[in-house]
C-alpha cells in the first residue's frame, strides 16, 4: 500500500485482511459480509509514507484501519467516517494493540 501512494500509482488505497476460518463476502453494490470464526481488517492510507525507499525501514503514520466480525458489514464504496483506530508503522515495526 505504501509503495502505491509513494510511486504515484493511486491517491488512495484500501487493503483487506481475512482471519483464517473468515470469508468476505461482497454483493454487487459494494456492500460487504464477514461470515466465520475472525474477523476482517479494512486498511485504509490517503497520504504519502514518510519514508518508504528500498532497503529502508518503512516509516507511515495514521493510517486507518476498521475492524469487523462475524455478521458485521462494511460499505466498500462509502468508507464510514468513524469507528476506525488509527495505526502507524515506525523504522519498520508495527506497535502491538
Amino acid at each position: 500500500m505504501a509503495r502505491q501512494l509513494r510511486d504515484g500509482i493511486t491517491d488512495s488505497v484500501l487493503g483487506i485482511g481475512i482471519d483464517e476460518g473468515t470469508s468476505l463476502v461482497v454483493n454487487r453494490n459494494g456492500l460487504a459480509q464477514v461470515m466465520g470464526e475472525g474477523a476482517v481488517y479494512f486498511v485504509f492510507a490517503d497520504h504519502i509514507p514518510e519514508e518508504c525507499e528500498p532497503q529502508t525501514p518503512l516509516t507511515f503514520s495514521n493510517y486507518k484501519i476498521w475492524k469487523r466480525e462475524n455478521g458485521e458489514q462494511f460499505d466498500l464504496k462509502n468508507l464510514p467516517s468513524r469507528g476506525y483506530r488509527s495505526a502507524s508503522v515506525q523504522d519498520g515495526i508495527v506497535p502491538r494493540g
